[in-house]
């Protein structure tokens, strides 16, 4: 059924309103265009109405809306998705179970009665059929009127009862409305508005229009509700009939400034007069449109007469016709009148005649003759009989053609009524315009009336704005003389270049260029000689530096080096080795540090709001975390952290408010100072505890993060805090690593004994030394930086007010929030330089400090049964006390250097299984016997909670760090030969741990393969000196492990006693997906594999002569896409046209290639164990062609891999495969089987669970 045929205020179309099955209300008929309902266009043309842009639609004027402020109390349907891409729209709902102000999968709480905003926020405020469901709406006018702007609007509808007054519905038949929020039960209905809702809503402050812009209904005609809702229970697609609603659209304009008590703090803003102007304008200009609308709609309806005119025509003609037959039906009556009369007589005769025949029933002759007579008589009958039928014939005839007449008269008088109807509508909507514009005049007397009024502040912005022209020129003047200092010193600069231009021509700079280029010729770049020249300077001007770099272990590592990965892996460690003797020798310059000086106190005490710069922080509707930070008076330090928070906090969002406990200095200025920040003052001055409590609750963001005014926070602070504790639900409180302002350590995390007493972990220390960098529980954070669940807060009750003023509440806080479940984090990224004892001075016999001893006594009486139950006596075991682990098994892991996962598969296993450790419940420590601080890897492991010790201390003392510490230990997991041969006796001698020792692959066997191949007779001692250490140290471990099923049947032959696990090389939880497998859209072949491991140089250069030329025979525009670091000599000279050296690549682009390249080639001659280059391929689903080196221990049943070991046959393989996509398809799934039954998390953690007890 089509309701209406007209503009869609949010499409933009001309388009039917139509009744679809699910519509049950008029007002709810759809747009066929793009699904909006006649009351979503109606509301959508008043907001356009009040933009001044009725002319458009909702869709098309978005882009000239980003000003503007909008909150829409619906978080879904047609005017959402119109306008929820605006920087300046908030969209919310009402949810029971949760704050206003919090957020519900992402949804904004939103409680009209108690709006989570400031005062003058918003420039506009939607609400669709929602003031019907809202208990206490007289709260929500006045908050919706705080928050909206002067010259807002409040545009909403609701159903509207026009018959009757609004009243409440408590206590009468209950009535629901369908609500995307609650599909199940709907919302309840609480007030039925009737036609005196303006009057009501104008009580609140503001100016108030009922539009009734689709008027389906008169006023009688609108059914009560509570008469029919039985009936409409069980005739709900038929509601119309029961709850009849007209289009209706209030629109609630803020025209002054309300005063409202709760944010007096916020100051007024008043409607500029080139606005009213403008909209005074715009008002004339729709009203000159409205005039020239009414003309037209005039000269429509003098048409429409003249076709009523000739309609009146046209009945009469008709009407005279019916008369001429109506006169013609009479005349017929009469005729058949006298017809029947006859056969009346004719009746009485029959009657004589049949009494004569019963009477000369015996007299023949009497008979006869009366016979004829009746003979006679019925031939006359007969006569009148067929002329009768003929009268009768005309009459039905007749009769036809008058019903035909009278479905004509019916047609016309239908027309007639539907013009009659149309004319009444042009009336109904003349008259609607004619309203509309008394409307509009009125509106226009009441707007010049305002602008006499604020003609007054006319001219006072008008002076106001002569005197910031003024400021202006200034400005203008000192940026001249800025231009002209800045060509002063382009003037000095080109001066100076002339100067070098004449230099470069004299004797002695060309005399210079001669000895360099004769130095370059002597010490060419990148030459052994060049770096061993640079080495020798060294040695010279920092001696004791040099003498510490260039130890005889180092020396040897540097000739390895030279061998494996040329000069420039030497340089390298070259240069880690002098940066990490340097950070040893000098620890002040680990941490560099950002501070603001801080203004002597004296001095800063005279300073007024006017002489800090202004700091103007981001505001965001929606904060993830709320800043408190506690002050009383020492506006300085609050300035200098204010400030470290605007440089440092980067794109978080964040709010932050001041909780100002009766400051007596600047800080009641403080909203002139840092605008955007928000103030709460006490009533009175009530203490750091209380005051915090306080104000926590005006916070809004999702985290409360309490931080002291005499902090200053340093780059990267916050997106590292909210990362950690969004990482893990069971986290409910994080803390930052505190640091000195010399740049000490002054904290990372707290350690509680058993009888109460503390440890400021590190205090005094280096910061960057490694146990104070790892994320770690810990028994309580300072509450000088600490971040906590706001949810969690509240559960608990903020800080227990036992320890007020302060101290012991923090530690107290932490000890509560183990107790609801929940675990308290370090975070070592975050550093806060804090100038401790600004705030409480640092005397514990007086002032504040003093409640430091009175408060440790309750601290113990309220957690007694905890600390004797969970805790160390004071400074025993601090190894396990540090990171709260004393509950844990320990594990230690020792590998060659920081696994760098993203070079090689080796370092990827490592990685991979570190992770595995961490998932599975153990503390784990991390030995890289290279000792560096290798990065990003070495942070990537301490943010997985992994303690990683590096640095020369280490590097020279590991002994007797294992001697002291190794008995923590329950597991300890060595790896590679050459490196766990240097532990294995330590690990043995110090500690009772189970010993894993794994292998990577067997060496020897690698050694031997190569010595087949080459006949060295070096590689075969080699084999044979690395078969015995490998033999040795697999007799020691308690569990050997290996990769591939190969190297697992030869050792477990070796050792029948002791297990040898195959462990998956690689671990993945989940498959890739969004894999192309049509293979006719991908091209090239791809190799990958680090070419500090000899194997892989061979593999290449072996396919590349052997295999690569035939395919090339084919295919002579086929690519060989090669990845691989430490890319050696001999394959850089491979580069051409068909060969992509690659080198080293990220993860990301790594990826791309495996997703569009067609074919894997790993050709390996020698080499054990399995290769990651082969799982890594059937992991992203690329078909595999390999040799039996490179399948070796690998189930290749599942048919993901081609294995040849001839290179021509190679070259015919690829060849025959290369366009067979259906093959290619078959293999890439294939590799998913594979993966899933060898190489996934639930299996690699089978296989460590057979030989540790968790």
């Amino acid at each position: 059924m089509i309701v209406a045929h007209e503009r869609c205020h949010l499409c933009g179309h001309v388009a039917n309103f139509m009744m679809d099955d699910e519509a049950v209300l008029l007002r709810e008929a759809k747009c066929e265009n793009c699904g909006a309902s006649i009351r979503n266009s109606d509301t959508a043309g008043e907001f356009l109405n009040h933009m001044h842009e009725l002319d458009s639609d909702l869709i098309s004027v978005r882009k000239r809306l980003t000003d503007v402020r909008i909150l829409n109390a619906c978080s879904s349907g047609y005017i959402h998705e119109a306008l929820k891409e605006l920087p300046n729209y908030t969209c919310c709902e009402y949810f029971d179970e949760i704050a206003s102000g919090e957020y519900q999968e992402g949804v904004l709480c939103v409680d009209l009665c108690d709006i989570p905003f400031p005062a003058n926020t918003f420039d506009f405020v939607i609400t669709e059929d929602v003031f019907e469901h809202i208990a206490g709406y007289e709260k929500a006018m006045e908050e919706i009127l705080r928050v909206l702007k002067v010259g807002g609007c409040h545009i909403f509808t609701v159903p509207l009862h026009e018959n009757k007054k609004t009243e409440s519905r408590w206590g009468k038949q209950p009535v629901y409305h369908e609500d995307p929020v609650r599909p199940e039960d709907g919302t309840l209905v609480i007030t039925d508005w009737g036609e005196d809702i303006k009057d009501i809503v104008e009580k609140y402050g503001y100016h108030v229009e009922v539009k009734n812009v689709h008027p389906f209904y008169k006023k009688e005609d609108v059914t009560d509700v509570d008469r029919n809702y039985k009936e409409y229970l069980k005739n709900a697609k038929n509601l119309q009939k029961y709850l009849r609603y007209n289009s209706v659209v209030i629109v609630a304009e803020k025209v002054s400034e309300n005063i409202n008590k709760r944010t007096t703090h916020i100051p007024p803003k008043t409607v500029e007069v080139v606005a009213l102007n403008k909209k005074i304008r715009d008002k004339n200009d729709e009203i000159r449109a409205l005039n020239d609308d009414n003309e037209i709609r005039g000269k429509h309806i003098i048409e429409l007469d003249k076709d009523l005119h000739e309609a009146g025509k046209r009945i009469a003609t008709l009407q005279a016709e019916d008369e001429k037959k109506n006169q013609h039906i009479q005349n017929l009556d009469k005729h058949v009148d006298e017809m029947g009369s006859r056969i009346r007589d004719l009746d009485q005769m029959n009657e004589q005649l049949t009494l004569q025949n019963s009477l000369l029933n015996g007299q023949n002759q009497e008979l006869s003759r009366q016979n004829d007579k009746l003979s006679d008589k019925n031939q006359e009958l007969s006569f009148r009989n067929g002329e009768l039928s003929s009268y009768n014939q005309e009459l039905s005839r007749r009769n036809d053609e008058l019903s035909s007449h009278n479905q004509e008269l019916s047609r016309r008088n239908d027309e007639l009524s539907s013009h009659n109807q149309e004319l009444s509508q042009w009336n109904n909507e003349i008259n609607y315009k004619n309203n509309e514009l008394d409307n509009l005049n009125r509106e226009l007397s009441e707007k010049n009336q305002e602008l006499i009024r604020h003609q007054d502040d006319l001219n006072l912005n008008l002076l106001n704005q002569s005197q910031q022209v003024e400021r202006l020129k200034e400005q203008l003047t000192d940026l001249k003389q800025t231009v002209l200092n800045k060509e002063g010193h382009i003037e000095l600069l080109l001066e100076a270049e002339r100067k070098y231009e004449h230099e470069k021509t004299t004797h002695a700079y060309k005399f210079a260029k001669r000895i360099q280029r004769i130095g370059n010729a002597v010490l060419p770049i990148n030459s052994r000689r060049r770096f061993f020249a640079r080495v020798v300077f060294n040695v010279f001007r920092h001696p004791r530096l040099m003498f510490h770099v260039i130890n005889p272990k180092r020396i040897k590592n540097y000739l390895k080096y030279i061998r494996l990965e040329g000069m420039d892996g030497v340089k390298k460690r070259y240069d880690e080795a002098v940066d990490m003797e340097r950070m040893q020798m000098d620890p002040s310059s680990r941490l560099d540090l950002e501070l603001e000086q801080i203004a002597d106190p004296a001095l800063a005490i005279c300073k007024a709001a006017e002489d800090y710069d202004v700091l103007e922080f981001p505001i965001w509707t929606r904060p993830i975390v709320s800043i408190v930070i506690p002050v009383y008076n020492e506006f300085e330090y609050t300035y200098n952290c204010l400030k470290s928070i605007l440089k440092n906090t980067g794109d978080v969002a964040y709010e932050v408010l001041i909780a100002n406990d009766c400051s007596t200095d600047v800080t009641k200025d403080v909203e002139k100072i840092a605008k955007n920040v928000r103030l709460i003052t006490t009533e009175e001055n009530v203490r750091f505890l209380r005051n915090c409590n306080y104000v926590a609750h005006y916070t809004r963001g999702k985290y409360i993060l309490f931080l002291n005014n005499d902090t200053q926070v340093q780059e990267n602070w916050l997106k590292s805090l909210i990362d950690l504790i969004e990482r893990d639900e069971t986290i409910g409180m994080v803390g930052s690593k505190l640091v000195y302002p010399d740049g000490y350590l002054q904290e990372a995390g707290g350690i509680v004994w058993n009888d109460a007493s503390a440890w400021n972990y590190g205090n005094r220390k280096s910061p960057e030394e490694p146990e104070y960098n790892y994320v770690k529980e810990v028994d309580y954070i300072s509450g000088a930086a600490v971040m906590i669940r706001k949810d969690l807060w509240e559960e608990i009750g903020g800080f227990d007010e036992q320890f007020a003023p302060a101290y012991y509440e923090d530690t107290d806080l932490a000890f509560e929030v183990r107790k609801k479940g929940y675990k308290v984090l370090y975070q070592p990224l975050s550093v806060v330089v804090h100038f401790e004892g600004v705030s409480n001075g640092t005397d514990v016999e007086s002032g504040l400090k003093h409640y430091q001893q009175v408060n440790f006594q309750k601290f113990y009486d309220k957690w007694k049964d905890i600390l004797q139950k969970e805790h160390e006596p004071n400074g025993v075991n601090v190894f396990t006390a540090k990171d709260r682990s004393n509950h844990k098994k320990h594990m230690l892991v020792v590998d060659h250097y920081v696994p760098h996962h993203d070079q090689d598969a080796g370092g990827k296993c490592t990685y991979m299984y570190l992770k595995l450790f961490v998932k599975m419940g153990f503390q784990v420590t991390f030995i890289g016997d290279n000792f560096y601080k290798h990065e990003p890897y070495t942070t990537e492991l301490n943010q997985m909670g992994i303690e990683v010790l590096y640095g020369n201390f280490y590097y020279n003392n590991w002994q007797q760090w294992l001697k002291e510490n190794a008995h923590y230990f329950d597991y300890i997991y060595l790896q590679r030969p050459h490196i766990s041969v240097k532990y294995m006796d330590l690990v043995l001698q110090y500690s009772d741990a189970k010993i894993f020792y794994f292998a990577h692959d067997l060496h020897h066997i690698r050694e031997y393969r190569e010595y087949e191949m080459t006949k060295d007779p070096d590689k075969l001692a080699s084999s044979e000196r690395w078969k015995k250490i490998e033999y040795e140290l697999f007799e020691k471990a308690d569990v050997g492990h290996v990769v591939g099923s190969y190297e697992q049947g030869i050792m477990q032959k070796v050792f029948p006693n002791k297990p040898i696990r195959n462990i998956p090389l690689y671990i993945y939880e989940k498959m890739m997906s969004d894999i192309n497998k049509d293979f006719s859209e991908r091209h090239d072949l791809l190799y990958v594999g680090g070419f500090g491991h000899p194997p892989n140089v061979d593999a290449v250069l072996w396919f590349a002569r052997e295999v690569y030329p035939g395919i090339l025979d084919r295919y002579p525009n086929m690519k060989w896409h090669v990845v691989g670091g430490k890319v050696p000599k001999e394959i850089k000279e491979l580069e051409s046209p068909n060969i992509i050296i690659e080198g080293f690549v990220s993860d990301e682009v790594l990826e791309k290639l495996y997703r569009i390249c067609r074919l894997a080639v790993v050709p390996l001659r020698f080499g054990a164990g399995v290769k990651g280059k082969v799982v890594e391929a059937a992991y992203f689903q690329i078909p595999l062609i390999t040799t039996s080196i490179g399948a070796e221990g690998l189930d290749t049943q599942d048919q993901s891999m081609l294995v040849e070991d001839d290179g021509v046959k190679m070259a015919e393989m690829i060849c025959t495969i290369y366009e067979d996509y259906d093959r290619l398809k078959e293999m890439s799934d294939n590799g998913i089987k594979f993966i899933q039954k060898n190489f996934m998390l639930a299996e690699a953690e089978r296989v460590i669970r057979l030989d540790v007890d968790l």
